[in-house]
């Protein structure tokens, strides 16, 4: 019996290999290789070292060994193929396969190796004809299509593979066994392939748009139906636009009424259609009713019209996206906006332009991204021409290419930009100046962007304690700034370790720069600096060890009552009333404003986790995820009441 091992590297662990699950599933559905060969699924987590993979396949010693190669694990690969051609017997062969490999073979292949071989598109019907033709004799590479490889140095490229028109030709990965559930913690599943937009950067429809193909649902329900058995906590969507079809609705309810009866799956994850707002809306409200949305992304890249027209992505309708955010709100289920920095055609200043406006419009948070050059995308070819420059990232698990300049943003620009939305994930992400901002934003006295802006300069000349040491890292190695670890160190720091002095800094921010941002509070001057105060009692409490205590004075506020996780706060303005009208209604009620005489209690002690003894690299990544998926979840759950004249002793 001959072996293969498929390889998969992902970001988080005891992940689901789908994509060998259907190469093994639709493999094994042919009698020759089932009576031939035996068919292994290797996964872990990319911060895994090699030497694990390398001493299993020198046990295993397999006779063909493949990698399905993305982004984020394309270092593993480069790594350890070399290794493995010197380690394994001279007749292994080794195949990859992945949109980061694909059609680009001979930068990843030296010219030398003629074991190794790259599959073009999907891989299903390639593996199998792969596997049998090893068994031919003599073996007809040549007539396998989709693959490229070096032969006598020369690379060569077999006849292109159509796609597969009906995906239930292809043996389920979990009905048929071939994945292992009992080993999974978040089950990835496709209800259907393809996506019929061509945004430039991104290969899911190609570059040029590709024709949805669908699964059958009869199949789609009975594979739900089994990883709920099998009590998987997280069940992740992979399809580019859930809720494109009708019938996904169906399938959303399906999935809950599963969970009704199997406590399993506990978590729904997905990437949603992008002009079908009812539908949309209709998954959203379904999942989160069952409470298993735990965060809702809203894909919008960029909201400038320039950047939105290059990208191919002018024929999305931003107002689905608004829509969406505002309902969200409404079923207070966690949110954020997905952008893009720096996209083609935007500018600084339309970054900023385009983050004031969504904060107004009710976003919770944001994952700004970098711009990846990524290969086998329309943008890959048009370097000049945007006047892209990128750089290589230094992450030895991936191999993304970093854009840091465009035609319209220069390095500088780009730099700039990264530091506009550092200080943004404080004041707004983390909820450091959440409510103040938005009212100086709504009372028209100073815009959320100048708010950020100051903020950014302040950071630049404070100095003395972790944050501001972190921040000015971040200044100088901008590299930094887009890791996931590196965000989460600044969250653990104002959130948790460094609080007090953070509760110092935003208060002295304030008091130095207020007159700079707006000409004159003048009669919302006590408003403000309540503002302030209530935002920084506030602040989430994510960890149980974290003290329930102020670093800063409060002139406005009194702290009435404190019991563990709950404050009780005398104030002369009810601003729980006016968080609860930005978000829902994205204005604040005119009665709110005027002064009175109110008990505010808020309560932190929802959602709150145990914080580890040891703050590892991947609780950091974690912990930052978390922060800015779900800082809804984290926050206070608070009420007000009116204090008449006898309760305050008049």
């Amino acid at each position: 019996m001959r072996k293969a091992t498929i390889v998969h590297y992902n970001t988080l662990p005891r992940v689901a290999p789908l994509v060998g699950g259907y190469l093994k599933a639709y493999a094994r559905s042919h009698q020759e290789i089932r009576d031939h060969w035996d068919i292994e699924l290797y996964t872990d987590h990319v911060k895994t070292p090699v030497s694990h993979l390398i001493r299993h396949l020198v046990a295993r010693a397999p006779d063909v060994v493949g990698f399905s190669v993305y982004t984020w694990n394309v270092g593993i690969m480069q790594r350890v193929v070399p290794t493995l051609r010197g380690l394994l017997p001279p007749t292994t062969r080794y195949l990859l396969g992945g949109v980061e490999v694909m059609h680009c073979g001979d930068r990843y292949i030296d010219p030398a190796w003629e074991d190794v071989v790259v599959c073009n598109g999907e891989g299903e019907r390639t593996f199998a004809e792969y596997l049998l033709h090893l068994d031919q004799s003599p073996r007809q590479l040549d007539a396998v299509k989709g693959l490229s490889f070096y032969r006598d140095r020369q690379y060569v490229t077999t006849e292109a593979r159509p796609r597969v028109n009906s995906l239930d030709e292809l043996p389920s990965p979990y009905l048929t066994g071939a994945v292992d559930l009992t080993t999974v913690a978040v089950a990835t599943l496709e209800t259907n392939r393809g996506c019929p937009f061509a945004c430039e950067y991104c290969f899911w429809g190609g570059a040029i748009g590709q024709k949805v193909h669908k699964l059958g649902l009869d199949r789609i329900k009975e594979e739900i139906t089994l990883i709920a058995k099998h009590r998987i906590p997280s069940l992740y969507i992979v399809d580019a636009n859930f809720g494109i079809l009708p019938r996904d609705v169906e399938i959303a309810q399906h999935i809950v009424d599963l969970k009704a009866r199997h406590h399993a799956p506990n978590q729904v994850i997905f990437s949603s259609s992008k002009n079908t707002s009812d539908r949309v809306e209709a998954l959203s409200r379904i999942f989160s009713k069952a409470d298993m949305l735990s965060t809702q992304p809203i894909s919008l890249q960029s909201i400038d019209p320039r950047a939105l027209a290059l990208a191919r992505r002018d024929n999305i309708k931003q107002d689905t996206y608004l829509r969406l955010q505002q309902r969200l709100n409404e079923w207070d289920v966690p949110s954020y906006v997905e952008l893009m920095w720096p996209l083609p055609g935007e500018t600084l200043e339309s970054f900023k332009h385009g983050l004031d406006y969504l904060c107004a419009h009710g976003a919770q948070a944001f994952h700004i991204y970098p711009l990846l050059w990524l290969n086998n995308v329309g943008y890959r070819e048009k370097r000049e021409e945007l006047g892209v420059v990128t750089l290589q990232e230094d992450d030895p698990t991936g191999g993304g290419e970093m854009v840091i300049q465009t035609r319209e943003v220069s390095y500088r620009e780009y730099v700039d930009g990264l530091l506009f939305g550092t200080a943004l994930y404080l004041l707004h992400d983390c909820r450091g100046l959440y409510l103040t901002t938005r009212l100086l934003h709504t009372l028209g006295l100073a815009r959320l962007r100048d708010v950020v802006d100051e903020f950014v300069g302040w950071m630049g000349d404070a100095s003395g304690d972790p944050l501001c040491d972190l921040w000015h890292d971040g200044m100088v190695h901008f590299e930094q700034i887009n890791k996931y670890v590196w965000r989460g160190a600044l969250a653990h720091l104002v959130l948790h370790a460094n609080r007090k002095e953070f509760d110092g800094q935003l208060k002295s921010f304030m008091s130095q720069r207020l007159g700079q941002l707006a000409e004159g509070l003048g009669e919302h001057e006590e408003l403000i600096r309540g503002a302030v105060e209530f935002d920084l009692l506030n602040r989430p409490y994510v960890y149980l060890q974290t003290p329930l205590q102020l670093g800063a004075s409060l002139d406005v506020l009194r702290v009435a009552d404190q019991r563990r996780g709950v404050w009780v706060v005398d104030s002369p303005f009810d601003f729980s009333a006016m968080v609860d009208g930005l978000r829902r209604e994205g204005a604040v009620d005119r009665r709110h404003l005027t002064r009175g005489a109110f008990e505010i209690t808020l309560d932190h002690r929802a959602h709150q986790m145990f914080l580890p003894e040891r703050t590892s690299e991947e609780q950091l990544h974690w912990h930052s995820m978390r922060v800015m998926d779900e800082i809804r979840h984290s926050e206070a759950r608070y009420h007000s009441r009116v204090l008449t004249e006898r309760m305050i002793g008049v």
